[in-house]
């Protein structure tokens, strides 16, 4: 898909799938946000529409923040920077008739200016989507290439989060990344992908059998700590509230989805049901949880579903 972007703007490409930035940050990337010692890109702006104006602004939701910058991003930088020198580029600041603000951004036309997005969306990224046979070519005499809603240059955003996920990133710092500011919205919209890795499973279970966790059910011991996402969540954040009994008075939680969870758990894995005891002490937090207040994980075990792995 990248390899299918003009060579200008290759480089905004990478930017989005190696930082997780959304189309308008990418856009708005100035030299000065740059930081190659440290290895970091600073999300300081974005370029939007206001009224059909182009303009610049804090990022959405005004989350000004900093993401690792990958090795083969900074060189890819460097490579881009010497290619295509950044343009001083004047615009507006918040609204169409406000003060305006100059920034030497990265990526520009070839006319020296800054990219309009739906101009981006329509022409450039539209013939990437073409190359990398996602969508059709523009048909003889048709105004505009075929729609491709789901295809937008948000996909490399998705990507990068789908990644970190699978790679065992915590969700805390996915959300940081991609200026997030509840942990539980990424959970819920990328949760399938904890973990995905087929190898990682056998791994897992590998280590449970040479370590004797297989030896009969709910045996427990040598047993590794991963739990499933929405019982993990389920569990801890209704950790030291007043426990409402469920089947043998063993379950922790105060909701039917808890209870539900547990149940499910309890008939696919007897190791979920050791974690979700009263009568045993709970192993640490999995990696993806830890260093969070209980409120935090409690909005994060909003799950629009129980755990379904018995399913």
């Amino acid at each position: 898909m990248i390899a299918g972007l003009p060579g200008r703007f290759q480089c905004g490409g990478k930017v989005a799938f190696g930082c997780g930035l959304r189309q308008g940050e990418v856009l708005g990337v100035a030299v000065e946000d740059l930081d190659s010692k440290q290895r970091l890109v600073r999300v300081n702006r974005q370029i939007k529409l206001v009224r059909s104006t182009m303009v610049l602004s804090l990022p959405k939701g005004e989350r000004v923040r900093t993401v690792p910058m990958p090795d083969e991003l900074a060189r890819a930088l460097k490579a881009h920077m010497k290619a295509y020198p950044p343009k001083e580029i004047a615009l507006p600041w918040a609204k169409p008739d406000g003060a305006e603000r100059r920034f030497r951004l990265l990526f520009t036309t070839e006319q020296g200016k800054a990219y309009h997005r739906s101009v981006l969306n329509e022409g450039d990224w539209k013939r990437a989507l073409v190359s990398a046979g996602v969508i059709p070519p523009r048909e003889k005499g048709a105004p505009r290439f075929a729609a491709a809603p789901e295809d937008g240059m948000h996909a490399l955003r998705h990507a990068y989060a789908s990644v970190l996920l699978d790679a065992g990133e915590t969700i805390r710092a996915l959300a940081e990344y991609l200026g997030h500011s509840d942990p539980g919205f990424r959970l819920r919209t990328y949760t399938h992908l904890m973990p995905a890795s087929e190898s990682r499973t056998r791994r897992a279970i590998d280590a449970a059998f040479a370590s004797g966790g297989g030896e009969g059910e709910g045996s427990g011991e040598g047993e590794s700590a991963t739990v499933c996402t929405a019982c993990a969540l389920a569990a801890w954040s209704g950790a030291g509230g007043a426990a409402e009994a469920g089947p043998g008075g063993r379950f922790l939680g105060r909701s039917g989805r808890v209870r539900a969870g547990q149940e499910a758990c309890r008939r696919a894995s007897s190791r979920h049901l050791r974690i979700l005891s009263k009568e045993t002490t709970a192993p640490p937090l999995p990696g993806w949880l830890a260093n969070r207040t209980r409120s935090e994980r409690a909005s994060m075990s909003r799950m629009p579903r129980p755990c379904s792995r018995s399913a």
